[in-house]
């Protein structure tokens, strides 16, 4: 993504198929997951590390910055705080 390259892999047998790139901001996930009733039940985040980096030298600017997460939704609203009664405590 930061090269500017789509991502890409082939199909058999052989046919390229490149792959649109779009960035959305984690309260976009969040917006459309209220949407439709889902709550968080897990969320896993990385940076820009020493191990990334060993990887892919060339993020070295990129160090420390957020590059992924990983979420885990439920149907309903299990485990969720709703925003009234959060509301109600202020």
């Amino acid at each position: 993504m930061t090269a500017g390259m789509p991502t890409h892999f082939d199909r058999s047998p052989g046919e390229p198929v490149a792959i649109e790139t779009y960035v959305h901001l984690l309260s976009d996930h969040v917006a459309a997951a209220r949407a439709v009733d889902l709550s968080l039940i897990e969320m896993r985040e990385r940076l820009v590390d020493d191990r990334w980096i060993a990887l892919k030298p060339r993020w070295e600017q990129y160090r420390n910055h957020p590059v992924s997460f990983a979420t885990a939704w439920q149907k309903g609203a299990v485990g969720a705080i709703s925003v009234r009664a959060t509301e109600r405590r202020a």
